[in-house]
């Protein structure tokens, strides 16, 4: 039994065809969890990778510990720079899309009397960084996956854009035409 695991372990490790098709399985995860910002089941699929790429970790981590050392601490330190311009253009994109209205209903109760709170405190009290630790750090652990569909998505949402409003434009030329002729 033994043996079957060792060899199902060994499918898995570096260089051969399952190292690359999990590690393919995992950007695809990752890349979803970072469209839905729900990083659980990426967490898990984390795990279960280096469960299965133990044995080329383990073989990289003797050789070289000192420079996998290095490596994991540049990618936490870019994973945390993205992970700052990220917030920024969350936060940027939150306040566009939900704008405040001064009879907005969420208040604050301090000393057992409402308070409405200004469109500053209510933005304040809807992104604090306490209330978004899993987007946050979701976005250190799976940086590169998060930049990529980021580049992508914004890309593919002008495309769409821009598709979109030379369709609108052409129905209106031909509806306009068709107007013309009613009269």
């Amino acid at each position: 039994m033994t043996a079957f695991f060792t060899a199902i372990l060994a499918w898995f490790a570096f260089g051969e065809i399952g190292f690359f098709v999990g590690l393919l399985a995992l950007s695809v995860v990752y890349t979803i969890a970072t469209e839905r910002d729900t990083h659980g089941f990426a967490i898990f699929a984390t795990i279960l990778g280096v469960g299965l790429f133990w044995n080329s970790v383990v073989a990289l981590g003797a050789i070289a510990w000192p420079f996998l050392l290095a490596l994991f601490g540049g990618y936490l330190f870019f994973g945390g720079l993205w992970s700052v311009f990220r917030w920024f253009k969350y936060c940027r994109d939150y306040i566009a899309k939900n704008r405040y209205d001064t009879n907005h209903p969420d208040s604050d109760y301090s000393g057992g009397r409402e308070v409405k709170l200004t469109a500053e405190a209510y933005y304040k009290k809807k992104l604090r960084p306490s209330e978004h630790k899993s987007r946050l750090i979701g976005w250190i652990a799976y940086w590169p996956w998060s930049l990529i569909w980021n580049i992508a998505g914004d890309t593919l949402t002008a495309i769409y854009d821009a598709l979109a409003n030379v369709y609108q434009k052409t129905a209106d030329a031909v509806i306009k035409k068709a107007l013309g002729n009613v009269r």
